[in-house]
């Protein structure tokens, strides 16, 4: 059944009253068990501080059992030998108590004559002692730091330094209470080699929780988490730590808008410079995702954000790319702003290309990563072509200090590049201190009659000629289009867009995944998106808006602990095969639960259960038909999760794919 509920919320200057619309099974409501392993984080220690009630309701109705918030020592200790005053976070904790919320808090923050934490180990290991002499059981773990593996947040970062932290901290928390536990740092990405040297250190004995941060967006889930976690296995198994726990305290996929016009604005003054009689543009997004893989709305709205009005965008994949290019309709054919291209288009960008269409490659070294569609409906990255001719068929001149014959200096430190006197006329932008460049270009593939027209470049201090880091390739040889390249990468976040529809869907596979390979407790970054600065990725990670309205994802996540409530248990064996995913665990309420999707294309799947008494909801919560009687059923899956309810699923075979007839 759906219902709608209205929610008000103390701060009327945030939101006043919000509409949230639920999807709720029939199932009975939910209740918080004595362990939640799903969390979220918040600012509310810090600049969400005043409006903390609101997101403690919201976690909350979500049924989430965790808030993982900043515990500055800085706010609790403010001179050297002083006392300790934790009121502030003491109503942090309150609020949450009357809520069945309990707070993970990061212990870390040192006052500015505390820095570097590590050099003050006394009083670090002071502020966590008392800390758990505060709070007692009503703060079961603590995490010592926040991605010390990087510098945002650990000066040179250093396992032997971090190693002297977590000692201290893990000694006098047991010293106050045994039973509490510490929790690593979760580390920026998996951090493996951080890891290993953690251990090789012999840092086993001062962590009872292992704690990784990791991100993957805009990338769907199931491949990254796979790799993450048999490494990851692979280093515990080594050290003898293979049972220790491992928790999840921030992963997510930001809703920001993606400025496609990219550092310095090249892809509109590239298109200027291209075909300067041109008010309008009719513009062939390419994506990597395979064929029948519906592209990601965002795309398009983000580019028509910046191209002229009038102008037209269309997003596909490789296979309808090439039918496109074909029909003469586009003017432009972009490729994804990053390293990466979809292989299988380039015979027909070539062509493209040769008749006079424009090509726009942005975002580093051009057609770098080759995806290609592979017979299963996947899409894969395949190995670097180093031996390639697509760059001399297209014209490009590349060249980075790596690269044999090049004359640029050595080392991975980059250059500085500014806008050429044609770019400024042209519109390119950026601040005084310029852009940073790795990868640049050269005229060494242009054939006679054709013009490289520089929009960034730099003195080569080696041989005092310019280094060339983006540009606009005017053909008029044989070839008689335009390519614009570029090999700045310095998009504030990723430079893919993720639609709020989306970020739900990888919610809910990511959960799956996370708790079908034994995660212990989960915890989405972050509850509520600041939405400042609308094309920066840290702005939009939140599951709700600034203004507490919910985002999908917010009801994804809330779906999903509807499907798998606290104190869930994983069934045993396989659950993964040729590109279909179906978690199963076991409710407090004794039923069977699970989900099921696919990261290809659209199947049609027979499935076999342990019993008749099924009920299928989609991942908003909507009934979902299936076709077939008793214990055998047809259903058609795609990228969203459907849940199942009542029984066990025995086995999964893929049909041709037809949709079933309804029964």
């Amino acid at each position: 059944m759906k219902m709608v509920r209205k929610w008000c919320f103390r701060n009327k200057q945030i939101c006043g009253v919000m509409k949230i619309a639920f999807a709720f099974l029939a199932v009975p409501a939910l209740t918080l068990a004595a362990f939640s392993p799903y969390g979220v984080v918040t600012d509310g220690s810090r600049s969400e501080y005043d409006m903390h009630e609101n997101l403690a309701d919201l976690i909350k109705v979500g049924g989430m059992g965790y808030e993982r918030v900043d515990w500055d020592w800085c706010a609790c200790q403010k001179e050297k030998d002083g006392a300790f005053d934790f009121s502030k976070y003491d109503r942090i904790v309150a609020t949450d108590e009357t809520r069945g919320v309990t707070v993970l808090p990061i212990v870390y923050g040192p006052p500015n004559w505390a820095y570097p934490a590590w050099q003050h180990l006394d009083g670090y290991a002071a502020f966590v002692r008392e800390t758990v002499r505060h709070y007692g059981k009503r703060i079961p773990v603590i995490e010592i730091w926040n991605e010390q593996n990087i510098s945002s947040f650990w000066e040179n970062p250093n396992p032997t330094n971090y190693l002297a932290l977590l000692k201290v901290a893990y000694t006098a928390a047991k010293e106050v209470d045994p039973s509490v536990r510490v929790a690593l740092g979760g580390t920026a990405g998996w951090a493996h080699g951080f890891i290993r040297s953690l251990y090789a250190l012999g840092a086993k004995d001062y962590f009872d929780i292992v704690n990784v941060h990791p991100y993957c967006y805009p990338f769907p889930p199931e491949e990254p988490l796979r790799k993450g976690f048999e490494e990851l296995r692979k280093i515990l198994a080594e050290y003898g730590d293979a049972e220790k726990p491992i928790w999840f305290t921030e992963i997510g996929w930001p809703t920001h808008d993606v400025d496609f016009a990219g550092p310095g604005n090249i892809l509109l003054a590239g298109l200027k410079l291209a075909r300067p009689e041109k008010t309008t543009w009719n513009l062939l997004y390419a994506t990597c995702l395979p064929d029948g893989k519906e592209p990601n709305p965002n795309i398009a709205r983000c580019l028509l954000m910046r191209l002229p009005p009038g102008s037209k965008v269309h997003v596909c994949g490789p296979k309808e790319t090439c039918e496109q290019l074909a029909t003469g309709k586009w003017d432009v054919v972009l490729y994804p702003p990053d390293e990466s291209y979809p292989a299988d288009t380039l015979d027909a960008v070539v062509e493209f290309v040769r008749k006079g269409g424009t090509l726009v490659d942005q975002g580093g070294m051009p057609m770098w990563n080759p995806f290609r569609n592979l017979p299963d409906g996947s899409s894969r990255v395949m190995p670097h072509d180093n031996g390639s001719d697509r760059f001399a068929r297209l014209k490009i001149g590349l060249d980075s200090w790596w690269l044999p014959g090049s004359e640029l200096p050595k080392g991975d430190k980059p250059m500085t590049v500014r806008a050429t006197p044609e770019g400024i006329a042209a519109g390119v932008t950026h601040s005084p201190e310029g852009l940073e460049c790795h990868h640049f270009f050269s005229a060494k593939a242009l054939a006679p009659g054709d013009k490289m027209v520089p929009l960034l470049a730099c003195t080569n201090p080696l041989n005092g000629k310019q280094a060339v880091a983006a540009c606009v390739y005017l053909l008029d040889g044989e070839m008689k289009g335009r390519v614009v390249v570029s090999g700045i990468m310095a998009w504030p976040g990723t430079p893919f867009p993720v639609s709020e529809r989306l970020q739900g869907v990888m919610f809910a596979r990511a959960m799956g995944i996370a708790f079908a390979e034994g995660v212990e407790a989960f915890f989405w970054y972050s509850l509520r998106a600041h939405e400042i600065d609308r094309f920066y990725n840290e702005h939009h990670f939140g599951m709700v808006h600034a203004n507490l309205v919910p985002k999908d994802g917010w009801l994804a996540n809330k779906m999903f602990i509807v499907q798998r409530p606290a104190g869930s248990v994983n069934w045993g064996g396989e659950w993964r095969k040729d590109g279909l995913f179906f978690p199963q665990w076991k409710r407090p309420d004794g039923k069977t639960g699970g989900m099921i999707w696919t990261d290809r294309v659209s199947r049609v799947l027979a499935l076999s259960f342990d019993a008749d008494d099924i009920a299928f909801h989609d991942m908003w919560g909507k009934p979902t038909v299936a076709h077939g009687t008793g214990c055998t059923c047809q259903l058609q899956v795609t990228g969203e999760p459907i849940y199942f309810t009542g029984a066990r699923l025995l086995a999964v075979d893929i049909l041709p794919e037809n949709p079933p007839e309804r029964r």
